[in-house]
Order: structure tokens, then sequence, then C-alpha cells
């Protein structure tokens, strides 16, 4: 950052302040986290059309319709059919995403064209539940027993009443979560955190078998298969700041995409019924595929060698990653889930490109794996979005005693004074390094070259900046 750019952002952030904006211990935000965009050319063309003509058409990202129907597909193909990248790893493709995007900005009506299908299929179920009520009542007005409902998806559900779907649905279902906040905070809300929803929907994502008794029942399910798709908006991310730095595994089991906001417009654009059609019949057909599949013995779809090789080879540079002592402890948990989320969405795409007849082969390509690949490499990005903005008051109050220090230390220091007084607890010379990047980020200092070669910082202040 420049000696301008600082001065010019503190000024802002003055002017704010003193209108009243901002509470007076608040610090500059940081920089907008730059992510890629969804790369959409991983589906398969007929879906691919349809992303664009939704993002056209409402004036959004095309994340939004791109990442739920990743779990929508994953809920088609349900327990039919699992990955076996080698021979003692098997996965499904249970898929879990969550958006976080500004309300109005188009989230939900992208959602509902992604789960049109599903809505469709629905009717049919509810159709089907019908006729056979009335079958066996046949005419009579005695109380008979209702038949077993089929579901594919399901809002606003207890974990109890989850499970019971789970076993009445053994193919799978897909579970929307409106505001994600709410869910997540609301697990073991009535028994003072002490309680076994969050285990039971920790177990569910990995297809754990299931056995949850009640005074009443017992519910006993083998091979439970939820996918959740969700949203968020971005100003209840720090309601999750503890759930999202947790170790307990649970907001880590999900994919989360932060797309940049796109301008509000006008468009005359629709989604074509070409588009639509070509998303129902994609549906329909992994539905179809997975109904003669049995809940015990599911498909298995193994690596072809050159997709092995490929998931290999980026799985080193993976496991590199996570094993840099410079990667936060929070964000090296989402790593390691991503490892298995490379394995599911490589079943999940190979599976879009039979249903679309891309492709008819009875194992997972390398094309597969290396779209699969592409995704993870986007979520792990937007993963980091999501991370700085909840960890933003931690940073924040650490820059701010980091800052006070400086200051007391003649306002100008450089990544060996840090170190050598373990200023806020750094003590290698990355972490000091990262130091005097994030207070330069916050707009509270300018970054040179010290006179020793190392990197430098001096502490811009109010009084300089001009009026």
């Amino acid at each position: 950052m420049s000696v301008k750019g600082g001065i010019a952002r503190l000024a802002e952030y003055e002017r704010r302040r003193g209108s009243g904006l901002l509470r007076g211990d608040d610090v500059m935000p940081l920089p907008r986290h730059d992510v890629p965009p969804f790369p959409v050319d991983v589906y398969p063309a007929p879906l691919q059309q349809l992303v664009w003509e939704t993002a056209e058409s409402i004036g959004c990202p095309p994340d939004y319709i791109a990442v739920p129907m990743l779990s929508i597909a994953g809920t088609c193909i349900g327990a039919s059919r699992v990955a076996q990248p080698k021979n003692d790893w098997v996965e499904g493709a249970r898929i879990w995403t969550v958006v976080v995007a500004r309300s109005g900005s188009g989230k939900t009506p992208a959602y509902k064209i992604a789960r049109q299908p599903l809505d469709v299929i629905q009717h049919g179920f509810d159709e089907e539940w019908k006729r056979e009520k009335r079958a066996r009542a046949g005419g009579s007005e005695a109380e008979v027993e209702a038949p077993t409902s089929k579901e594919i998806f399901t809002t606003n559900s207890t974990v109890e009443a989850l499970l019971e779907l789970l076993a009445e649905n053994r193919t799978g279902i897909l579970y929307y979560v409106e505001e994600f906040s709410g869910f997540a905070l609301s697990l073991n809300q009535y028994k003072g955190g002490r309680g076994s929803d969050k285990a039971v929907i920790l177990s569910l994502w990995s297809g754990e078998p299931v056995r949850y008794a009640r005074k009443s029942y017992r519910l006993s399910i083998s091979n439970p298969f939820l996918c959740i798709t969700g949203d968020i908006q971005p100003s209840r991310l720090t309601e999750l700041a503890n759930e999202f730095t947790l170790h307990d595994g649970f907001a880590q089991r999900f994919l989360v995409s932060f797309p940049d906001e796109v301008q509000s417009r006008a468009s005359e654009a629709v989604v074509s019924e070409m588009s639509r059609r070509a998303w129902m019949d994609t549906c329909q057909y992994l539905i179809q595929k997975g109904e003669g599949a049995k809940e015990s013995r599911p498909q298995k779809m193994e690596f072809s060698p050159s997709a092995r090789e490929r998931w290999m080879e980026w799985r080193s540079q993976h496991v590199a990653e996570r094993n840099d002592p410079d990667l936060p402890d929070d964000l090296h948990s989402w790593y390691a889930k991503l490892d298995t989320y490379a394995i599911r969405l490589s079943l999940v795409l190979q599976c879009l490109r039979e249903a679309t007849g891309e492709c008819r082969n009875l194992e997972i390509d390398e094309v597969a794996v290396s779209h699969a690949i592409r995704l993870v490499e986007y979520f792990k990005a937007h993963t980091g979005k999501v991370y700085s903005q909840l960890t933003l008051p931690l940073q924040s109050e650490r820059v701010k005693r980091a800052v006070d220090w400086i200051q007391r230390h003649g306002g100008t220091v450089d990544t060996r004074d840090l170190q050598r007084a373990n200023v806020v607890g750094v003590r290698r010379a990355s972490e000091a390094r990262q130091l005097i990047l994030d207070i330069a980020d916050h707009g509270y200092g300018v970054v040179s070259e010290g006179p020793r070669g190392a990197l430098q910082i001096t502490i811009v202040t109010p009084p300089d900046i001009p009026t």
C-alpha cells in the first residue's frame, strides 16, 4: 500500500467514525479478498448454458446457481454410486454447500431454478402417495394406515425429523437451509451444548450408520444419505466465528462460496425451456439409475489409471499445503475435508457427464478428476475469504495492540524488531512479515524495505492526515 493510499483510507475511516457510522473502537476493515469465479465449464455444455442463462436473467453471479447444483446432483445420485480412487477408500456423492450472499442479490431465485427438477419429482411423489392412500381406503370412510411418503428434499427440519425422513427414504434427501447461521447455532441449543444433534449431523456427512433411540421408538439407518445446501448473509458471518473456528469439523464439512457481487441491471434475458429441460432430464436420469441400486451394495466407480495419477499428483501438492507451518490451524481443518471432496466431486461430475451423454464410462476418468480439482481450488480460495472475515475481530484487536507497541517504540520497526520483542506472540520471521502486512492492510502503516534488508513498517497516525 502506498503512503497516499494508506492516508486516504485512514481519512475515510475517520470521517465515518466522526459521522457515527462506526464505533470508536472499530478499526479499518481488511480490503476485499479477491476470489476466482465459479469455473462453469466443469459442467457439461447443456448445464453450462443453464448457469449462464440464469446469471444473465437474474443479474447475479453464476455461483448462485452453480454451487447448489452440486448438492442437488449429489442428491439425485444418492446412495446408488460411490467413487473408489483406491482399494481401501470409497466416497459417496454427499455434497454440502453454502453460499454467502447479501439479501436481495438474487441467490434465492437462482436456487429455485436449480431446485426445479426436485420440485417436479417431489410433486410426482406426492401424487403417488395420494393415489396409494385412496387405493388403501377402497372407498371406505374408515381410517386406514397412510402409506409411507417419499421425499427428496426438505426444509426447516429438526435433526430428529430429518432422521425419520432418512430412515424412510434410503436413497437420499436434500436439506435446504435458508439461513445457515440459524441452523448452525440451533444445534444442541436446548441441551446446553451437551446434546447429540451436532454429533448426528457430523456422522451424516460421512454416511456412518445411525442409531437414534427415544422412549417411544428407535431408528437404525445403515447408510444414511444427506446432501445440504443453503445460504448466509455476509453480515451474519461473525455470528458463526466460534463455529467456523472450532475443531469439531462441523463448519469444515461445508464447501463455501463467497462470490463477488455483480452490478444490478435490468435484463430482458430469460432462462430457456431447453436449458431447464436439460437439467430436468439430467436429474431424472440420475434418480432412475439409482432406483435399482441396493442400499447395501452401491455401484463402485473406480478411477482410471490416468485419473488416479492426476489425483495423486494434486493430492501430493495439497498435502504439502496442509503441512505448511504457516497455514493457520483453522484452515488446516478445512483443507483436510477438501481432500475428501476432491473424490466426491469427481463422482458427481462423472455422473453428470454420463447423464448428459458426454461419456458412458464405467469408471471415473481424468477429465472428471481434473474438473473436480478445479472446483476444490475454487472452494479453497473462497474458504480463505470467509476465514478472513471470521477472524477480522481477532486480527483487528491483534493489529491494534501491535500498532500501540510500535508507536511506543519510535513508530518504525522491521520484522527482526517484532521477533526479538515477541510482539503479540510473533516468533518466526514469517509471522512478523504477516503482521506487518496485516497492519498495512488495516490502513495503519506504510511498508518499505528497512536498512537491514528486512521488511519494515512505519505507522501513519490520524494527525498526519491532511485536512
